[in-house]
């Protein structure tokens, strides 16, 4: 399968980055996928790969689609993000490549699908200054429209309470 191949090839980049490309289409495309990507492991996989390649754009703006195809929505999943070290990976790689349009639209979109409905993630990338981060890539590509549509969103999403920090641990 496609993640026994990432997770038997970790150091390849193109690896990684195919996995994260096929992984955000089938999640995308059917329940049940999503559902088994949405785990814990899948989702320890996806990350690990992004944290042994961190200069890899492309592989970076491919992962950030399959984490925000899984969470959003499923509370679980966006727990389970959280919990393996999904927020300091995602801001990481914020910083990392700000003048990658590719890689912040789908950050954004990311941070907005992790935060929406989530106290806890939503107060957890606050912590980190990803509304500065998000700033900073809505001035940088001002005519990228579906991305200032993204960080748009999910700076809304980080100005707005997601309910009782208490929710989370429910």
């Amino acid at each position: 399968t496609v993640l026994q191949a990432m997770e038997q090839h970790p150091k390849s980049a193109d690896v990684q980055e195919n996995g994260c490309r096929v992984l955000s289409v089938l999640a995308l495309a059917d329940t049940t996928a999503r559902e088994l990507i949405a785990q814990l492991e899948p989702l320890k996989i996806v990350l690990r790969g992004m944290e042994e390649h961190p200069h890899h754009a492309s592989l970076q703006a491919n992962a950030f689609n399959v984490l925000s195809a899984v969470v959003e929505g499923d509370r679980q999943a966006q727990q389970l993000v959280a919990s393996v070290g999904g927020i300091d990976t995602i801001v990481s790689v914020l910083k990392r490549h700000p003048y990658e349009e590719a890689v912040q639209q789908n950050g954004c979109c990311v941070v907005g699908a992790l935060c929406e409905g989530n106290e806890g993630n939503r107060q957890a990338f606050e912590k980190q200054g990803t509304m500065v981060l998000l700033q900073i890539a809505i001035n940088e590509f001002p005519d990228a429209d579906r991305l200032q549509e993204h960080a748009e969103w999910a700076m809304e999403i980080l100005k707005t309470s997601q309910g009782s920090i208490w929710d989370w641990f429910a």
